[in-house]
């Protein structure tokens, strides 16, 4: 036990089943500072190293959180309860291997430093940090080893950089932030499996969990075989931009009854852009419960999986009026871009080709305008209580419909589009038509006679 003691070194010690198997304390007046603790290993006790700042007996309530500085460097923390505890205090940790604890590291009121750790096995989360009381404080997170925890990296009430982990097979979400802003930057976050029941709207296997957070920055990061790779849930101002995400269907059949794997999931949030993203192979690609105009999916790429296997959907929205533009949907197997339940979405400037059907609508009506939509069976096809704007489409080599209206008490105002020939489309009321098929109850005259650029 060190009190109010600077510039120490703890070395090359074997501790074992111990309350403390390291403490390190300090109050307001007399800190415990610069000190370093390396190269011991301490099992079986109920904190492995303990670091805390405390005023008369209890947590420091004043305004010392995150100013207490240590270095905790290449220990072997095993089966201990908590592999590395620090209240109000900001050590950095860096180079240990913490594993089978019940926590790995546990941070309350922490700006730590958490860099090149080896954090696995350990029953509850791998990294558990909570700034509630001094939410301004900024750990990193950088460059760690995070697997087979309950859950990789779970942050509340702070700022926080997570950058360039590897985090896997965790039972859990891989990154988990809630009320939270901050980066997460080119991890790698993989086969992060829940197998418990999970709340009915909350995905089974997560990847990247942001909860009642604003202003996060989520890129370049590689995020496969989970079930939401990255799921948005009553959050604002979330940016996801150049990530690499993956998926296979398979997982439902790991663990029957899971919830179908996608790309990224967005429930009841705004504000949140989807930018230039790779998609590969999930069965839904995006999608977007509850979310309004301020929401943007711009220039992102859709793919079949290395498998071949199919998305179920590329874009699905529900009660959704999001920006859906420059995406790139080409032969995923299903539908292209799916609008459901009063979503009144702006589709504009995608290309849409070899899909089951281009653009279904339900009970919707979006504004679709300026899209590339060929070699699907359908290129727009809308159900029961939708009557979309569309103008200035290609839309062409289609095999069954163009555009299908199957609700004739609504007339789709589908005129200035261009249907693969300048005789424009076949109807009975265009006997001359040569072009792509289209229903009745759709007004498409006048057409162009050349390609929209």
């Amino acid at each position: 036990n060190i009190k109010s003691s600077n510039y120490n070194t703890i070395y090359n010690n074997e501790i074992a089943f111990s309350t403390y198997g390291i403490y390190l304390e300090s109050t307001e007046s007399e800190l415990s500072e610069y000190n370093n603790i390396s190269f011991n290993t301490i099992t079986c006790s109920e904190h492995g190293i303990y670091i805390e700042t405390s005023e008369s007996g209890g947590p420091t309530k004043a305004g010392t959180y995150g100013r207490v500085e240590n270095d905790i460097f290449c220990n072997n923390l095993t089966d201990n309860n908590y592999g590395v505890y620090s209240s109000s205090a900001s050590p950095c940790i860096i180079d240990n291997n913490i594993s089978y604890n019940n926590y790995g590291i546990y941070c309350i009121g922490s700006s730590s430093d958490i860099v090149n750790n080896r954090i696995y096995s350990n029953e509850e989360d791998g990294i558990y940090i909570d700034n509630q009381e001094a939410p301004s404080l900024m750990p990193i997170i950088d460059n760690n080893h995070i697997v087979d925890n309950k859950q990789g990296i779970f942050v509340s009430n702070s700022f926080i950089i997570v950058n360039k982990n590897n985090v896997t097979l965790n039972r859990g979400p891989g990154v988990y932030l809630e009320n939270c802003a901050g980066d997460i930057l080119s991890n790698d976050i993989s086969h992060n499996h829940d197998e418990q029941e999970p709340p009915p709207i909350d995905p089974q296997f997560t990847g990247i969990k942001i909860k009642n957070s604003e202003n996060i920055w989520v890129a370049y990061n590689n995020v496969s075989f989970n079930e939401a790779n990255i799921y948005i849930y009553e959050s604002i101002d979330i940016y996801v931009d150049h990530n690499n995400i993956t998926d296979r269907v398979v997982i439902s059949n790991i663990y029957p009854g899971a919830a179908i794997p996608k790309g990224i999931y967005s429930f009841s949030s705004q504000d949140i852009g989807m930018v230039n993203n790779t998609i590969n192979g999930c069965t839904v690609g995006i999608h977007l419960v509850d979310s309004d105009v301020t929401t943007f999916i711009q220039d992102n790429e859709f793919k079949l999986g290395t498998t071949g296997t199919a998305m179920l959907y590329g874009v699905l929205l529900e009660e959704s009026n999001a920006l859906v533009e420059r995406n790139i949907l080409d032969g995923i197997g299903g539908i292209g871009i799916y609008c459901k339940e009063y979503s009144n979405a702006s589709i504009f400037d995608n290309l849409i080709m070899n899909c089951g059907d281009g653009i279904v609508c339900e009970f919707s009506s979006p504004i679709i305008e300026r899209n590339d939509i060929s070699l699907n069976e359908k290129g727009i096809y809308c159900m029961v209580g939708s009557d979309p704007s569309i103008h200035n489409n290609n839309i062409y080599n289609n095999t069954l419909f163009g555009l299908n209206n199957t609700d004739s008490g609504i007339i789709i105002n589908a005129i200035n589009n261009w249907w693969g020939t300048w005789l424009g489309p076949i109807h009975p009321s265009n006997p001359l038509g040569e072009g792509d098929k289209v229903s009745d109850y759709v007004l498409f005259n006048p057409w162009l006679t050349e390609p929209y650029e």
